[in-house]
Parts: structure tokens; C-alpha cells; sequence
């Protein structure tokens, strides 16, 4: 059998579960070989268990296997990355218009509320972990040709 042959036989149900415990239980090569042949891992046999786990893991077909259930774990991880960048992208949001609502509206009285640190924190630091995720937070970096930006009057405003 030529190495074209090997790399596209079918696995056995022994193969197929031992790279399935690599893969779905963090089992190691050894320990899977172990569990699928009914083994108990000792000091006398863990170096006959070692080698056949390696070639059975290096088979052609059974590499193939597991180099393409890694693949799918990783793009079921990266789907879930996105989709948690999206979820906490939109909750930020949330916070900033949350936020924004309290800093603008008026007390009971009908006067408006004071500004403090926290309620401007509260709308700054959203923003800031928004512009992390999104690649935003590049320092040192001009943007807006030569423009600066002062702050004035922050020593009055209260914590």
C-alpha cells in the first residue's frame, strides 16, 4: 500500500476513537491508545504504550483525521470569539447610551445633574474597552493633523 492509499483508508472505529479522545477530552496520545485498548498504563509497558500511541497517531489517515477535527475545534472557537466580540460590543454600547441618558437628564427638581468623574467615567471607560477590542487604541499616533486636545477646568469637577 502506497502512502496515497494510506493517507485517504478509511479509519478504523479504534482509530477514530482514540484521535476523538485527543481531541474532544484532552487526552494525551498515551492515555487515549491506553482507553481505546482497554490498557492500564504501568511502568513496565508505558514505553510499548508510548510507541504504538505515536505510530498509530502518525498513520496518515488518522494524522488527517485529527489535523481536521483540530481545524473545525478552531473554527467553532473562532466563531464563538466573534460572536462574543459582537455581544460585548453591543453591551458597551448599552452602557455609553445608559450612561449618556443619566449624565444628561435633570434631578428631581428639574435641575441638571451635576457632573462628576463617575459619571463621566462611566461613559470613557466603555469607550475605551470598545476602542481596544476594535483596534482603536493606537497612542502616540496623530490622526487628526496636528490637532491637540487640552483639558481645562478638570480640577472642578467633583469625584
Amino acid at each position: 500500500m502506497g502512502k496515497a492509499e494510506a493517507a485517504t483508508r478509511p479509519l478504523s472505529s479504534q482509530e477514530r476513537e482514540f484521535v476523538h479522545l485527543i481531541v474532544y477530552q484532552g487526552l494525551d496520545k498515551d492515555d487515549a491508545y491506553a482507553q481505546v485498548e482497554e490498557l492500564k498504563i504501568t511502568d513496565e509497558n508505558r514505553n510499548s504504550i508510548h510507541t504504538k500511541a505515536k505510530n498509530r497517531f502518525y498513520r496518515p489517515n488518522v494524522y488527517n483525521y485529527y489535523q481536521a477535527l483540530m481545524e473545525e475545534v478552531r473554527d467553532r472557537e473562532m466563531a464563538k470569539a466573534s460572536w462574543t466580540k459582537e455581544v460585548a460590543t453591543e453591551k458597551l454600547l448599552k452602557l455609553v447610551e445608559y450612561a449618556e441618558k443619566d449624565l444628561y437628564s435633570e434631578t428631581a427638581d428639574g435641575r441638571p445633574k451635576q457632573v462628576t468623574m463617575g459619571r463621566l467615567n462611566a461613559i470613557v471607560l466603555p469607550i475605551k474597552e470598545l476602542n481596544l477590542m476594535h483596534g482603536l487604541n493606537n497612542t502616540n499616533v496623530n490622526l487628526n493633523g496636528g490637532c491637540v486636545v487640552q483639558f481645562v477646568g478638570e480640577e472642578d469637577i467633583k469625584d
